[in-house]
């Protein structure tokens, strides 16, 4: 069993969080990262409709909570990936105003950026 677990452990360790922090601050962990969130996302939005989809393929009876679930998520795919896609320029913004800023107004900078220009003068 410690051999699996070693095995485990090296083959993974890299991926796991806290295992080197130079690895943790490379730009490829920021681009695995944006992957998994946009992959989870997707998954997300449209694993309601896909269930939905079998179901009514098999001929049974689809819940109407699916229906709702997909009527609820599918059209939150943009808003998700809007949100993925800001993260990085927010967290920038924050940090470059030392913290001082609200999310919303991090957001808000971040999105139009011309508002903080006008701010600062």
């Amino acid at each position: 069993i410690r051999t699996i677990v070693s095995s485990v452990k090296s083959a993974f360790g890299r991926l796991m969080p806290g295992s080197n922090s130079n690895r943790e601050n490379s730009p490829s962990r920021a681009v695995m990262q944006r992957a998994i969130a946009y992959s989870a996302a997707y998954f997300l939005s449209w694993s309601w409709y896909i269930v939905t989809l079998v179901l009514t393929l098999a001929g049974a009876q689809v819940p109407v909570v699916l229906d709702y679930f997909t009527s609820l998520f599918l059209p939150l795919q943009g808003f998700w990936n809007l949100i993925i896609f800001m993260l990085p320029k927010v967290m920038k913004v924050k940090r470059s105003q030392g913290g001082n800023l609200s999310w919303c107004q991090a957001f808000a900078e971040a999105f139009w950026p011309a508002l903080g220009e006008r701010r600062k003068r």
